[in-house]
């Protein structure tokens, strides 16, 4: 009653004076309509980017407050204006990484989803705005993986999606996603109503075989122990941690107490301090575990592990700490031969080939008997150096000292982070004239197996400020670091 009184009022007052007042009784003679107050301000519709975009028949002057972006902005007929600092940067991403979820809480079939979501890595943010979108499941329907609007980092994050509704059945529920311009799949499992335990026990879980190794195939068992088994009957979980698969087979709980047996494959990816989330009957923890550095490390971009060490070098020493030892040898594009090492003077060297070596004595497609690396790996191809460098970001260790220093072994440049890295270290290049050493401390040059025209071939440049995959004549001798097949 009161607001139709008022209304009412608002009408009469328009109709008789032509003007509105809201907290003075005569507004300014050039407006419509003014609202006056000392103490408190107008307060505008306030929209997310999602909701402002989906205003059906706008029209030119409809002004509302941008929560994505806390900013006024209007209609003009064709575009939204505002006093934003700037236009908003679309969210653009370079890769986001499902095997990797992180599944948080439990999903019962036929029970509502509650305190369940999922954690999703990405890389490459470029610090834009990302709108909020959600998905449905598959599989096992009935959930939907909600994902708030929000900000992308200036390089890696993650996304959290909240993962709602009832699961028709037991199984594993699918979401296909596509944010920042990136799609993938991940997986969240859902088990019985009937299997339940008291309590989770991981700081007592055991892996067997016991330990772990980066770029090195495992399969083995982690055992899990619990309590307060009720005895019902459970569907196989399986998930994806660092590059391991863990599957617990279906199966049927003890009364009381007992273990949790997975099933662990695949070859873990980082080394390091890895946390797996173990989640089943309505409780969670996490397992933790050291992967150590192996002779091999994969990357982003790649899905084959890099040797941590140049061909030639000293694979008893620490591959991230560049010295004179691990610098390895130096190869003619398309021979097996050595033509230096890091213990060659820099001078030029007597007999040095000068010829070009035949198309295709190196290939991309097959490893060719004039291929140097060992058993199970070859050569790097142009494509797959291009993915390590636009997949990683890299940085510099030592002292870059142009032109070139011959004794200084310490530069290297290095791609990854963390402890999940491939160093490589700056070891110059010997001259196609002579053999003749140059750049050693200020540039690293690694040969690909890719051919260009036929006299060059393309290779793997570390420049102080950047790393580039270009193309040199093929009597260069340049360092080898080799890739799993």
């Amino acid at each position: 009653m009161k607001k139709t009184i008022i209304i009412f009022l608002l009408f009469i007052c328009l109709k008789t004076f032509g003007q509105i007042g809201i907290g003075t009784a005569q507004p300014q003679s050039s407006a419509m309509l003014e609202v006056f107050s000392t103490s408190k301000g107008f307060l505008p519709p306030r929209l997310t980017i999602t909701q402002r975009d989906s205003i059906e028949n706008k029209v030119g002057g409809l002004t509302i407050y941008n929560t994505d972006l806390n900013c006024m902005q209007y209609w003009n007929t064709t575009k939204w204006i505002g006093d934003c600092s700037q236009s908003p940067v679309v969210g653009i991403i370079t890769s986001i990484d499902c095997a990797n979820v992180n599944n948080n809480g439990t999903l019962i079939s036929g029970t509502m989803a509650s305190g369940v979501s999922s954690v999703i890595p990405y890389t490459g943010g470029n610090g834009g705005i990302y709108p909020a979108a959600s998905f449905n499941s598959t599989g096992v329907t009935g959930l939907i993986a909600s994902l708030s609007s929000g900000v992308l980092n200036t390089g890696n994050g993650n996304f959290v999606f909240d993962i709602t509704g009832i699961p028709s059945s037991a199984g594993n529920a699918s979401f296909n996603i596509s944010v920042a311009g990136e799609t993938c799949t991940f997986t969240i499992p859902v088990i019985t109503q009937g299997a339940t335990v008291g309590s989770l026990n991981c700081g007592s879980a055991v892996f067997s075989p016991a330990a772990f190794t980066s770029g090195t195939s495992y399969s083995g068992t982690l055992k899990v122990p619990y309590t307060g088994g009720n005895g019902g009957n459970y569907s196989q979980i399986s998930f994806t941690n660092n590059g391991l698969t863990f599957t617990l087979p279906a199966g049927t709980l003890g009364n009381g107490n007992g273990n949790l047996v997975y099933n662990v494959t695949g070859i873990p990816m980082s080394a390091g301090a890895i946390s797996i989330p173990i989640s089943f009957g309505g409780k969670s923890c996490n397992v933790t575990a050291t992967v150590a550095k192996g002779s091999t490390v994969i990357l982003p971009g790649n899905p084959k592990g890099w040797m941590r060490h140049n061909l030639g070098a000293n694979t008893s020493l620490d591959p991230d700490v560049p010295v004179q030892a691990i610098h390895g040898n130096y190869y003619q594009w398309g021979r097996a031969t050595v033509v230096a090492n890091a213990s060659t003077p820099v001078g030029a060297i007597s007999g040095w080939n000068t010829a070009i070596a035949p198309d295709n004595s190196w290939q991309d497609g097959a490893k060719t008997a004039n291929d140097p690396c060992p058993a199970g790996f070859r050569i790097p191809t142009r494509q797959q150096f291009s993915n390590l460098t636009s997949n990683n970001a890299s940085s510099n260790v030592g002292t870059w000292t142009p032109p070139t220093n011959p004794t200084n072994f310490g530069s290297a440049k290095v791609f990854g982070s963390g402890s999940n890295i491939l160093t490589l270290p700056a070891t110059g290049i010997r001259s196609e004239a002579n053999g003749e050493l140059s750049g050693r401390g200020t540039n690293g040059n690694y040969w690909s197996s890719t051919q260009s025209g036929t006299t060059y071939a393309n290779y793997l440049a570390l420049l102080i400020d950047y790393p580039v995959v270009s193309s040199f004549i093929r009597p260069y001798g340049m360092s080898i670091r080799c890739i799993a097949e």
